[in-house]
């Protein structure tokens, strides 16, 4: 769902989903959209919270997102 969340979003021009470290390195076109929106685009549709962005030092407009939690998970 991840995956289909960012396919969605305009201005997603690469990413790396792994689903098992609960990271994902997202390259986008801040022209396009911002990384709120993204965090909100996956957010809205799998339901993770708690996303955790940060810079992945490897230029403008992409983020790598990390420490998502599923509803439910960790109470």
């Amino acid at each position: 769902m991840v995956t289909l969340a960012l396919e969605e979003s305009a201005g997603i021009v690469e990413y790396d989903v792994n689903l098992a470290l609960s990271r994902a390195l997202v390259s986008f076109d801040p022209a396009l959209v911002t990384t709120e929106a993204v965090v909100a685009a996956i957010s809205q549709r799998t339901g993770y919270d708690n996303l955790t962005v940060r810079p992945s030092g490897r230029g403008a407009g992409k983020a790598a997102t990390a420490g998502a939690t599923n509803p439910g998970e960790g109470e």
